[in-house]
């Protein structure tokens, strides 16, 4: 599923929770990317599992670019996504990808196992071009794989 907008609106995707609403990739494809260029277009993402996602890029599970806005992905799971990319340019966050050019990025009582990336990010990459402006609460768990 993709969502591209330019306007400044919010968007915020809940599921009924973490083993409930489970979106799967079947390996083949990535789950969910959603852009906006919109200035205080923030996106949440919240209560859903991402299983099984495939990308030739970035985030295999979720993928979410914003121009001035906020990102909170927040209770989600994280399991078997993979980014797959030419080694030293793409293939960046396995499970998710997130990142703003004017804003935060907030990661948050998620979860991350087996998930992979040819370069960065084997459980989650996050970015902000303009500053440090990220956070991954204490509460996210990860079995320990990283990039190959």
């Amino acid at each position: 599923l993709t969502y591209n907008s330019a306007e400044n609106f919010s968007l915020t995707i809940v599921g009924a929770g973490v083993g409930s609403t489970i979106l799967d990739g079947g390996n083949t494809t990535q789950i969910l990317n959603m852009l906006t260029t919109g200035p205080d277009a923030d996106i949440t993402v919240r209560n859903i599992t991402f299983r099984n996602g495939r990308a030739t890029e970035f985030g295999g599970g979720l993928q979410v670019e914003v121009s001035s806005a906020t990102v909170i992905v927040e209770d989600a799971e994280f399991t078997g996504n993979a980014a797959i990319g030419t080694p030293g340019v793409t293939g960046i966050g396995g499970g998710v990808s997130a990142g703003c050019d004017d804003g935060t990025v907030t990661l948050r009582n998620s979860t991350f196992s087996n998930n992979s990336a040819t370069n960065v990010g084997g459980g989650a990459a996050l970015w902000a071009a303009c500053c440090p402006a990220q956070r991954c609460d204490k509460r996210c768990l990860s079995d320990g794989r990283s990039a190959h």
